[in-house]
């Protein structure tokens, strides 16, 4: 989220937005207003830049990952080591 901000802005930028963890403004983690994303301006800035990223994501990504590749793994080892073997029909 990018906000342009009013030349001598000092004071609060407050975003609509709940003040919940993964949030970071600036490189550091956000401020909390009334519950909301709070950044501290001091009029040396005219944007301010927050981005969100949830807790646990990288965790739950890399989880996911190695449960496909298990799955894909108990799908294709059997089917490999079936092709490696002749099938004898009965006469």
């Amino acid at each position: 989220m990018r906000a342009e901000l009013p030349s001598n802005a000092s004071g609060l930028a407050v975003l609509a937005a709940p003040r919940i963890a993964g949030w970071s403004c600036g490189g550091h983690p956000a401020d909390s207003y009334l519950g909301l994303v709070a950044v501290p301006v001091n009029g040396d800035r005219t944007t301010v830049d927050c981005t969100f990223r949830p807790p646990g994501l990288r965790a739950g990504s890399l989880a996911g990952a190695g449960a496909l590749v298990a799955l894909l793994a108990t799908v294709l080892i059997p089917r490999a080591r079936m092709r490696g073997r002749a099938v004898r029909l009965p006469r």
